[in-house]
């Protein structure tokens, strides 16, 4: 991929948000039990060991991991985490 091409990605994603920090994760209590019921990690009993932002990132890490093989430096690579979770965080 080109040059052009992760630039072309960076700012799409630069459209969704332009914060460098991380937005609050506002989930209703029933997206918070169907998160526990079925997406956060678990132990070997059954018990929740991550938070609900703890998966958003764990999620928006390996998405934007993705570019390095891409040829996207590792400050692309953090800036593209932190939008992925801002886009998720916000539900849009």
């Amino acid at each position: 991929m080109t040059t052009k091409t992760i630039e072309n990605r960076i700012e799409m994603l630069t459209n969704f948000d332009t914060a460098n920090e991380r937005v609050p994760l506002k989930l209703s209590q029933n997206a918070v039990r169907v998160l526990e019921a079925r997406y956060l990690k678990k132990d070997s009993d059954g018990n929740v060991t991550e938070s609900p932002e703890d998966m958003f990132l764990r999620v928006a890490r390996t998405i934007a991991a993705v570019e390095t093989r891409y040829g996207a430096q590792p400050d692309e690579i953090e800036a593209l985490e932190t939008k992925f979770y801002n886009l998720m965080a916000s539900l849009r």
